[in-house]
């Protein structure tokens, strides 16, 4: 099994950074988070 560390280590050596990586799963968690309150807003 795969673990997350190597998974990380070949998308930094891909060229992604951890700050992207971190910027990418924010977006990723929040951007259902923020539709549901857009819903709720209407």
């Amino acid at each position: 099994m795969v673990t997350l560390m190597e998974i990380y280590a070949s998308l930094f050596n891909e060229g992604f950074t951890w700050m992207d990586m971190w910027i990418h799963k924010a977006q990723l968690m929040a951007e259902p988070v923020s539709r549901e309150c857009h819903l709720q807003i209407q």
